[in-house]
This record gives C-alpha cells, sequence and structure tokens, in this order.
C-alpha cells in the first residue's frame, strides 16, 4: 500500500526567508553560439509557472536574482533547443557564474506529416490543423486573420512528441513549457505558415555546464543532482519497458559510490544532498541500501529542511518504515507549505488505504482548507472520505455515446442487471497499461456470468484507441470517449481527478469498489467475491 505513495506526487514552491543569490553567466547553443533567443527562469520543482525569469541579451549573457530561501532550480532554453535544467540552493547571499551550452531538439528520422497549433485555436493539441506537404516537400499552412502578428507551434516533428518553434519566424516567445513559438507577420488578411524539414539543425551533442569556480559548492551540488538523474532515467526507462513493474537494477555500485561520498564529505548541504541520492535508490528497492544510512538521513536531513523540496516523494522512505511522528513534524515545521501538504497527503492515504475514517476526514478537511490550491490537494480529491464516488453509494446517473457505433449510448439505465465495471483510462497513461492484463483476464473469467466493462478514455483524439486496440490488447468490451477528459462532464460527474480510475458496479447501480481496491489482482479478488456471493443468492 505505502509504495504508491512513491509516484505521482506533485509539489510546487513557496516563499521562505529573505536571501539573495546573483546567478549570471552565458547560456549558448549547441554549437557555442549565441541562439535566436535564450532565456533563464527559476522555478520550484514542478511548479507549473517560474517565480522568476530573465531574457539573454544577443550575446547569451545573462543575470538573475533570486532573492528567497529555498531549493529550486534554473531552467534555461533557446530556440530550437532543449530545456536543461540545473538545481540552485538559495540560503544566504553569494554569487555563482557559469556557462551553459544546451542541446539541439532531437527531431524525428523522417518527417512525414505535420501539424499546427497557434493563435488560431489556441494552441490545442487536440485541434490542431494537418499541414499540406508539397511536391518540393515543404510544409504549408494558411489562415485568415485580422492580427498583425501570428504566433504558431508544430506537432510531428520533435521525437517527445513536444510541440516546438517552426523553421519561419520574424521573431520568437517562450511557451511557457520549455519550448518556444513561431512568430510571423501578416499580410492581406492572412498568414501563411511555410516549414522546410532541410533547414532543420541536427546534432547528438550533450547539454554541459562550466562553473566559473572549480570545485564549488554549487558544483557539487548539481554534480550529486546530474547522477541522480542519470539513474532517475535508467530506473523509468526499465520500469517503462516492463510494462509499469517495478524494474530490477542492480544499484551496487551506485549505493557504495554514494556511500563513499559520505564517508569523506564533511559539508552538511552537501551531504544532505548525497542522502537524497540515497533515498532514491531506496526508493527504486535496491536491496544493498543500508538501513543504519537511511536512518542517519532522517537524523541530518531536519523535518524542517529545505531539502524535502527538491523531492518530497523521498518523504514515503520515512512513511514506509512506519516514522508517522517524522511525517507529523514536516506538517508541522516546514517552512514550504508545498511540502507540509504533501506529507499531509501521505498521512491521509495511510488512513485511507487501513479504512481509518475519522482520521481520514481531518486529513483531508486539512489538506483542502490550507492547501486545497495546490497540485497535490488536487490529485488527493480521488481520496475524498465523503464522496458521492464511493463504495455503497449510487452510481451517477450518466450518459455517454458509444466509441463504436454513435447510434448506441450507454448509460445508468441501460448498464442494470449487468455487474461492470467502469474504467477511466488513456493510451497514454502507463499505470492505465499495466491494468490490462488483468482486466483481460477478469473478462475473460466473469463475462459469460454477465460481468462488462465500459472503458472511457481520456486520449487527445478517438483515433489512438483504435490504434492501441489493434495491438497486443484487443480490449473486446464497451468503449466511450472523453472529448475534453479531465475537464469532461463525465469526469466531473465521477470525481476523476487521475487515472487509472476503475469503478465496479452492481446489478442494482450501486456502487461496489473504487480506485486501488480494484487495481492488480485486486480486482480478480473483488470479482470472484462478488460473483460467488451472486452464485450462492442465486442458489437460495
Amino acid at each position: 500500500m505505502k509504495s504508491i505513495l512513491v509516484f505521482g506526487a506533485f509539489l510546487y514552491f513557496s516563499c521562505f526567508l529573505s536571501a539573495q543569490v546573483i546567478v549570471k553567466g552565458k547560456v549558448l547553443g549547441y554549437d557555442s553560439l549565441p541562439m535566436k533567443r535564450a532565456d533563464v527562469a527559476v522555478k520550484a520543482s514542478l511548479e507549473e509557472k517560474p517565480m522568476l525569469k530573465a531574457a539573454a541579451d544577443t550575446s547569451g549573457k545573462f543575470q538573475i536574482t533570486i532573492n528567497q530561501t529555498g531549493f529550486f532550480f534554473l531552467h534555461f532554453t533557446g530556440v530550437d533547443h532543449s530545456l536543461y535544467e540545473i538545481p540552485i540552493i538559495a540560503d544566504g547571499a553569494r554569487e555563482v557564474s557559469l556557462d551553459v551550452k544546451l542541446s539541439l531538439n532531437q527531431y524525428v528520422d523522417k518527417i512525414e506529416g505535420v501539424s499546427i497549433i497557434g493563435d488560431f485555436n489556441d494552441f490545442d493539441f487536440k485541434s490542431a490543423v494537418k499541414m499540406t506537404k508539397t511536391e518540393d516537400g515543404l510544409f504549408v499552412a494558411e489562415f485568415p486573420t485580422r492580427k498583425i502578428k501570428f504566433a504558431y507551434q508544430l506537432l510531428g516533428i520533435e521525437k517527445n512528441g513536444r510541440s516546438v518553434n517552426g523553421t519561419l519566424a520574424s521573431e520568437y516567445e517562450p511557451d511557457g513549457g520549455g519550448d518556444y513559438r513561431s512568430v510571423i507577420f501578416t499580410e492581406k488578411g492572412k498568414a501563411v505558415v511555410t516549414f522546410d524539414p532541410a533547414l532543420l539543425k541536427r546534432s547528438d551533442a550533450r547539454p554541459e555546464i562550466i562553473f566559473y569556480e572549480e570545485n564549488s559548492f554549487d558544483e557539487s551540488i548539481y554534480k550529486i543532482y546530474s547522477e541522480n538523474v542519470e539513474r532517475r532515467k535508467k530506473f523509468f526507462t526499465e520500469y517503462n519497458r516492463s510494462g509499469g513493474r517495478m524494474p530490477n537494477i542492480d544499484w551496487t555500485v551506485d549505493v557504495q559510490h554514494i556511500e563513499e561520498q559520505l564517508s569523506t564529505e564533511e559539508n552538511p548541504p552537501i551531504r544532505k544532498m548525497l542522502y537524497t541520492s540515497y533515498l532514491t535508490l531506496q526508493l527504486f528497492n535496491s536491496p544493498a541500501i543500508n538501513d543504519s544510512i537511511v536512518d542517519n538521513a532522517f537524523t541530518e536531513i531536519e523535518s524542517s529542511s529545505l531539502f524535502w523540496s527538491y523531492d518530497p516523494q523521498l518523504l514515503g522512505v520515512v512513511f514506509a518504515k512506519d516514522n508517522l511522528n517524522y511525517i507529523h513534524s514536516v506538517v508541522e515545521e516546514n517552512p514550504d507549505r508545498n511540502v507540509r501538504a504533501f506529507a499531509l497527503f501521505m498521512l491521509l492515504s495511510e488512513a485511507h488505504y487501513t479504512e481509518k475514517v475519522e482520521d481520514a476526514k481531518k486529513y483531508y478537511t486539512a489538506l483542502m482548507k490550507d492547501y486545497g490550491d495546490t497540485q497535490i490537494a488536487k490529485s488527493a480529491k480521488v481520496m475524498n472520505p465523503v464522496s458521492p464516488i464511493s463504495k455503497g453509494n449510487p452510481v451517477p446517473d450518466f450518459k455517454i455515446e458509444s466509441l463504436d457505433n454513435p447510434d448506441v449510448r450507454y448509460s445508468k439505465n441501460k448498464m442494470l442487471g449487468k455487474i461492470y465495471l467502469i474504467d477511466f483510462w488513456a493510451t497514454w497513461c502507463m499505470p492505465c497499461i499495466q491494468e490490462m492484463g488483468t482486466l483481460h483476464n477478469a473478462y475473460s473469467l466473469y463475462k459469460d456470468k454477465g460481468f462488462e466493462i465500459l472503458s472511457i478514455s481520456f486520449d487527445r483524439k478517438p483515433e489512438d484507441i483504435g490504434v492501441f486496440r489493434k495491438g497486443v490488447y484487443k480490449m473486446p468490451w464497451l468503449h466511450s470517449f472523453a472529448e475534453k477528459g479531465f475537464q469532461d462532464p463525465i469526469a466531473e460527474q465521477f470525481e476523476v481527478y487521475g487515472i487509472p480510475k476503475p469503478i465496479l458496479v452492481d446489478s442494482s447501480g450501486g456502487i461496489i469498489a473504487v480506485g486501488n481496491e480494484l487495481r492488480g489482482e485486486n480486482l480478480l479478488a473483488v470479482l470472484k467475491s462478488v460473483f460467488d456471493e451472486e452464485e450462492k443468492t442465486e442458489e437460495e
């Protein structure tokens, strides 16, 4: 149960005490030359908006001043290049000088289809317009407009699916997510966008960072952080490759490396940063971890420490060791309200999954009252102890169109007489894909006894589902599509704040179970119990 706290947490930072850290230097492109535009931002972990931002000048020079104490991240971005992130600890006045060289965007090898988003559709991926390919290999799109300027981005050219700037632009503007929008001037009431794949620059050069002061405190923190980033990449690569199962990786060398560093390092903040790497390996289930070093971590990293802002998910290690007193101390003492919110979220989770209803109500109320604007509070709504979407309550009176046959609509009334699972999911959701094997097994075992599944997709477009069902998982049951995803009326009706969200409904329309009670092998156990009870009732 407690391992679920490791992933899917959200964090953003708020102000602490007064400080002043001046960061300056140059941000350059992969070829060590200034870019068409470059920017620097100061953000907290997973925060949507930067707390500070500054544009580099035409030579790439920048300077940004942090006047708050805390653990932050510097985001370096440039046109045609990928975002690069480094940590910065602001806990006293100092000056940090460094140069950063970014890596180019990684484009698909062969560009066949390109779509465009922009001012015309509020940069909405779902309503992207396909560009027309010409005989000479260019891609063209034309839009009527009354505006003087027209901003746009392209889809289908970057390997990771990001929206990026095109090859035609008079100027550029940041999109707020680490990429840029191309801006062109319109003529005669229309904007004509041309994209030339031959103009894309390609290089495998990796990002680089040079600190003016060698072996400085900031460089030491950066090196520890970089090593941890590589471990996380390795873990999640294997995690995704294994279909969402905990990968079996030998971390012995990494554990020994950190232990050796801890044995000689005397600087307290650097030691705390090393501990964050050690705790990360604990979360990754490394058997080589020394429990006494883990215990030392929670002695040296105080509950009030700004290092919890680096990655509050590491508090999951404390939680797994049943040290709830420490979690309570974090709620009471940590200056970062979002770390406090995460700690409260863990207390709520523990009460929710152990069915301590009164404690769950207390923690949920506190989380919504004091931290309701945080992302972690929004994700905690799935554990609302007084939610109408909970065991024993009637399922909402829903109506939704069939994805396979638009003339058919599914509803509460039409599903009466069946025991069915409402499955909110998406093809882009790895935990959803991880459930597919169990769903197919459950359907195979109980479909002849009246069991049905209604999968409601949050994909960007219905075609994604069809492509997915042509692969390994055929999903031979009922399907529907929530066009607006988490903002769709049915998502609001069923309080869907995260997916997968399974809801099991009985033949009279009552909710049998919700959420993690139906994940993995739990689903088969619940179904067995339900259908065994059905058979007993029929025999009587």
